[in-house]
């Protein structure tokens, strides 16, 4: 197994196994078998009975879970670092010893039915489901849910769990943040897990009905892939951008909110995909008669040059809060993942602040090229 190790001050530390696999790479026939496999992994291993891997940690006063995303699966513990052996070995149990319990299997699916209705009754996680299907096509792994729909889980066996664990579950790396030596031991990589991003936008505004709802939940969204820069440099100039954007100082809030008086909050979000495509999106609730004035008004802000006041801002800005959520030791495992998954470089992006400042004078110039007009809008609105 690939092992990365990072020393961070503090009582305590972070296990984490990351897997490069999630719901990008299942076929549409078992979408959602990712995560239905997380949630198995805690069910039983080779050494461990259902229930006795989470009494473990949870003894010793640690967390215990697991997340899936479309390119990754982690499972994690934080725990004291007296006991962080323990962490280890349960981690590394629960993520490469599986045994799939028949009894198990079918009550897991219920577990996630449920999982799926809060999902869909929550408007601002489901707009975004909504926005991915419109926006990718039925080919694309995009294009379902990462949890799958009723449909597909009800076709998954166990046979198929045993499938596709065996055939995707090759290739693990163990990250561990907190009381170890900083150590790197990676033997392969992840290269050949990379997505391929197409877009075909089924209409550029959609606004979904729904009863009992007082306030409109939008999401504008769009990817952008810019050749000219590496992934690397792509992280840190998104860094860069959503300090501008976030923020009771940012541009949006400061637009939107204080100017106009349309929203309680606003946020801008961008991540990477393996391939190097940015993702970026835009989420706020408001009237839905100020929809369309919102909209313009945000556009407008994300493509706007940034001003010589801004930049003298934005970098301490930025730094000061990769230090604060760098206190975090399970954002920094989660770092990791990411970065690995995604090609970046995780040693440099942790010299942070002496990085950071090479790409501030280039920031207008990656800005033009972010193609924020190419967008969708997604609303769920009030009947």
């Amino acid at each position: 197994m690939n092992k990365i190790c990072f020393h961070k001050d503090g009582n305590s530390t972070v296990v984490m196994v990351m897997v490069p696999i999630g719901a990008y790479y299942e076929n549409n026939q078992v979408k959602g078998i990712s995560h239905f496999i997380e949630h198995m992994c805690f069910k039983g291993t080779t050494e461990r009975k259902r229930g006795e891997i989470e009494f473990e940690i949870e003894k010793y006063g640690g967390d215990i879970n697991a997340f899936t995303d479309y390119e990754l699966t982690c499972y994690w513990a934080r725990i004291a670092n007296k006991y962080k052996d323990v962490a280890i070995d349960v981690i590394t149990d629960l993520a490469t010893n599986p045994i799939f319990p028949v009894k198990e299997i079918d009550k897991e699916r219920q577990v996630i039915f449920q999982e799926i209705n809060r999902w869909q009754d929550n408007p601002s996680g489901y707009v975004g489901d909504l926005a991915n299907k419109i926006y990718y096509p039925k080919e694309s792994g995009f294009h379902l849910p990462i949890l799958g729909t009723k449909e597909t889980l009800k076709g998954i066996t166990r046979d198929d769990m045993l499938r596709f664990f065996k055939a995707t579950y090759r290739n693990p790396t163990l990250i561990i943040v907190g009381d170890v030596e900083d150590s790197v031991n990676m033997e392969t990589d992840v290269s050949k897990y990379i997505c391929s991003i197409i877009s075909h936008p089924l209409r550029r505004k959609t606004l979904e009905s729904r009863k009992d709802i007082t306030q409109s939940t939008v999401l504008i969204t769009g990817d952008v892939d810019i050749l000219d820069y590496t992934r690397y440099e792509k992280a840190f100039l998104t860094d860069l951008i959503e300090e501008v954007y976030n923020g009771m100082s940012g541009r949006l809030f400061t637009k939107i909110r204080e100017e106009y008086n349309m929203v309680y909050g606003i946020n801008f979000n961008s991540y990477m995909y393996s391939d190097g495509t940015i993702h970026w999106e835009v989420s706020l609730a408001l009237d839905k008669n100020k929809i369309n004035k919102a909209y313009k008004l945000i556009i407008e802000e994300l493509s706007r040059p940034i001003t010589k006041k801004e930049m003298a801002i934005i970098l301490p800005k930025a730094i000061g809060s990769h230090y604060l959520t760098a206190d975090s030791v399970n954002y920094l495992a989660e770092t990791i993942a990411y970065s690995i998954r995604y090609g970046a470089d995780w040693q440099r992006y942790f010299d942070y602040e002496k990085n950071i400042k090479k790409y501030l004078p280039t920031l207008n110039e990656f800005l033009s090229q972010m193609s924020f007009e190419d967008n969708i809008l997604v609303g769920i609105v009030p009947k």
